[in-house]
């Protein structure tokens, strides 16, 4: 490891060290173990998600460290237009695949659902942009 590697480590410690330390403080010594409870199941997914990042963050950063080694770290991709095709289908598609969800699990689809269909359209659909807009013409 290197010592850029070993600071991060030691700070991303440090931090769940302190967290560690409020949660106790806060929660078990304050007598807020409802707010506790409240706390832990709305964060689930978070964790879930962050974990799964966790790990592809990992597995890529040993494979920028081999590619490294190698001296060649450029990604080359080609792509026709079929396949800008099936990305603004699946970015156009990812709200109404959550209003659905929506739909199905509550009967009708709520102001929150459809503001959470919004984001994650503009959050696609800037990457698309972002992603598309280094494409040579």
């Amino acid at each position: 490891m290197s010592a850029k590697e070993l600071i991060i480590d030691f700070l991303n410690l440090i931090f769940v060290i302190v967290v560690i330390g409020f949660a106790i403080m806060y929660f078990i010594a304050g007598d807020n173990f409802e707010n506790f409870k409240n706390l832990m199941q709305s964060l689930a997914p978070f964790g879930l998600f962050g974990l799964l990042l966790l790990i592809a963050l990992r597995v890529n950063r040993e494979k920028m460290k081999k590619r490294e080694s190698e001296g060649n770290t450029d990604i080359d991709i080609h792509l026709n237009f079929l396949d800008k095709f099936k990305v603004e289908l699946f970015v156009f598609s990812l709200p109404m695949v959550i209003s659905a969800i929506a739909w199905a699990v509550g009967g009708k689809v709520g102001l929150s659902d459809f503001l959470s269909a919004c984001v994650v359209f503009l959050l696609a659909y800037a990457f698309k942009i972002w992603l598309f807009a280094k494409e040579d013409i």
